[in-house]
């Protein structure tokens, strides 16, 4: 069969995570419809106002996205990834690809599953944008989407933030913090918890002074309790990141 992946499922990681795996994989372009991310989303530790991608009619519209050849048998899984009939319906639309158009499966929101207002989450947009499938217009618009925004849990600031699970629960963290927590975390030579990263924020914020490295400030942190030394090893080592 023939699949039009247009949301996160244009990532052909996200697809393998999944289990679906594909036969053939081509960039297609859907005429006549246009993107939209008023799904309602599934998981209760998101907050209400994220939402998820979602295609509706318009006839001046134009949906980026891939066309997988998938094997036989894979439709029944892939009704039940898209929680189908339930949240998403299959529809037959013909794609454009560079070699010819083809007539795919596509899902669309059930409309009882959709609302006014929804934004998606950035952990959704990156997803989609690091597929490399989308032309440079489509892309920038993708990008310059508004985001789902909150407060970070590390520096508290109100910005666009990215969800992160960790030991079971979901934190909010802006781009920048969720860096910092990676650098830092190679710099110390274990992962870094959320509760660590803020320890430090939090130290950076009050410190009246200038650090000239990352490996200072990590040293600097350590000093003052704030981190155990690089050799500690905690239960909190197999923390996602």
């Amino acid at each position: 069969m023939y699949y039009f992946a247009y949301g996160i499922n244009v990532n052909a990681d996200i697809m393998g995570k999944k289990g679906l795996f594909f036969l053939e994989r081509r960039v297609g372009r859907l005429v006549g419809y246009r993107l939209t991310f008023n799904k309602q989303n599934l998981r209760p530790q998101l907050p209400e106002g994220v939402g998820f991608a979602n295609i509706v009619e318009a006839s001046e519209g134009t949906v980026e996205g891939v066309v997988y050849r998938l094997p036989q048998g894979v439709r029944s899984k892939l009704d039940r990834l898209e929680r189908s009939p339930e949240h998403y319906r299959p529809i037959e639309v013909s794609v454009a690809t560079d070699e010819a158009t083809v007539v795919c499966t596509t899902y669309q929101a059930q409309p009882d599953r959709t609302a006014e207002g929804l934004i998606p989450s950035r952990n959704y947009i990156n997803h989609m944008a690091a597929s490399g499938v989308f032309s440079a217009d489509y892309r920038r618009e993708l990008e310059a989407r508004q985001v789902y925004s909150g407060q970070c849990a590390t520096c508290q600031r109100d910005t666009g933030v990215i969800f992160h699970k960790e030991a079971g629960r979901m934190y909010v963290l802006c781009p920048p913090c969720l860096e910092a927590k990676r650098i830092w975390g190679d710099v110390l030579g274990r992962a870094l918890t959320v509760i660590d990263t803020e320890a430090v924020m939090r130290h950076v914020r009050r410190a009246d002074k200038a650090y000239e490295s990352i490996p200072d400030l990590i040293a600097d942190a350590v000093e003052l309790g704030l981190l155990d030394g690089p050799q500690a090893r905690g239960s909190d080592d197999s923390a996602h990141r």
